[in-house]
């Protein structure tokens, strides 16, 4: 098999090529770290960012390690690279995958990941398990208990506990309520930075999120944690509730939930508690950016799209519009183009960007009064 010049075999172990554009966009974030902007040795040195360069890398759930071998391949950054997986036949698999891409810097072992992860240090932490990464969370901020902070990546696949479709489940795992609505995954993305969150202060490390992705069916949030407890102490100011109004569409965020819509004045339900801070680092992204130009990945122009997106919802308010959901309440027959609703918006003054949560949905600073009004004129 091949996967971007990276030639492999999984044999029993699990492999999707779905993935494929996740792992790349994993690989672009692994170069960008630190203070080499190509990934590339021989970068100028950053003072500030000290972590990131020569990193060690730990794929704590390989399998077959085809996203830690392409880490390791595709990055000069990259020291070392350990990986783990539960199956006894990986470790043999993977150096078999490392040998045939000529990568001497790999390790690989039959091993648990918390338990692992315990008693070993690196600089970033890949956590890519089926279901929900919560439980390995503890284990993984442990383990930078002697460093100053590093990376931490993860993705979860519980996204129908995280947007809305079983609160129970959500309550449980989460602590935290979700909601079923137009932007449910931005609430899920958002519930499950709050749940990171609760074990980086726990254990005296701020959390900066370099970027929040809801993609198919999966949600892939890749964080710098720095060790403080000045900044672990922030993290809980910035975590609270959206209230949402069912019958108009209103919403609002606070530190506690509005039970009355201020649009409106009918009930309201709520999600939260929740991440209320930004999802994204606009230079990080950029500096992914910038690297994926120089790649030729076959997901090249999907990623570029993407990376486009998140750079313009960086410093944009929290949740999205979708533009059905606002036809459909006001009974607008013709939906405007998005990209012509958006130019109308910042006509008026307004911030207004495009959102890679929804293909129909906007970010944007305007009210829910301003966007309506803009819809029922008629002249767009």
């Amino acid at each position: 098999m091949e996967e971007e010049g990276f030639v492999f075999e999984t044999g029993k172990l699990f492999y999707n090529p779905n993935m494929r554009f996740s792992r790349s966009f994993g690989s672009l974030s692994v170069g960008a770290i630190g203070n080499r902007e190509s990934g590339l040795r021989g970068g100028r040195r950053n003072v500030d960012d000290r972590i990131g360069e020569d990193i060690s890398v730990l794929d704590g759930f390989a399998a077959s390690g085809i996203r830690g071998l392409r880490y390791a391949k595709e990055n000069r950054n990259v020291k070392s690279v350990t990986l783990l997986d539960i199956w006894k036949i990986a470790p043999a698999i993977i150096e078999k995958n490392a040998k045939k891409n000529k990568i001497k810097n790999a390790e690989a072992f039959n091993a648990d990941f918390n338990e692992f992860a315990i008693k070993n240090q690196f600089d970033f932490i890949e956590i890519d398990p089926f279901g929900t990464p919560i439980q390995f969370l503890n284990n993984a901020f442990y383990s930078f208990r002697k460093s100053r902070g590093g990376y931490i990546s993860l993705t979860a696949t519980d996204v129908a506990v995280l947007c809305g479709e079983n609160t129970k489940a959500c309550l449980k795992k989460y602590g935290a309520k979700n909601l079923r609505n137009e932007f449910t995954h931005e609430i899920g993305t958002r519930v499950l930075l709050k749940k990171i969150g609760d074990f980086a202060s726990q254990f005296d490390f701020g959390m900066e999120p370099l970027y929040s992705i809801s993609d198919r069916h999966y949600i892939k949030i890749l964080l710098k944690i720095t060790r403080s407890a000045e900044k672990a102490s922030e993290i809980p100011r910035t975590l609270g509730y959206v209230s949402y109004c069912f019958h108009c569409g209103y919403r609002e965020t606070g530190k506690f939930p509005n039970r009355v819509c201020g649009n409106c004045k009918k009930d309201m339900d709520y999600a939260g508690p929740l991440w209320l801070g930004e999802l994204h680092e606009r230079k990080f992204l950029a500096k992914m950016k910038k690297l994926n130009e120089k790649r030729d990945y076959a997901d090249k122009k999907e990623l570029d799209k993407t990376l486009d997106l998140l750079i313009g919802e960086a410093g944009m308010p929290a949740f999205y519009y979708e533009m059905h959901d606002l036809c459909a309440r006001l009974r607008v027959e013709r939906i405007p183009r998005i990209d012509e609703f958006i130019s109308e918006l910042r006509k008026k003054g307004f911030r207004a960007v495009r959102t890679h949560f929804c293909e129909k949905g906007i970010k944007t600073d305007a009210g829910l009064k301003e966007i309506e009004a803009l819809l029922q004129n008629g002249e767009i």
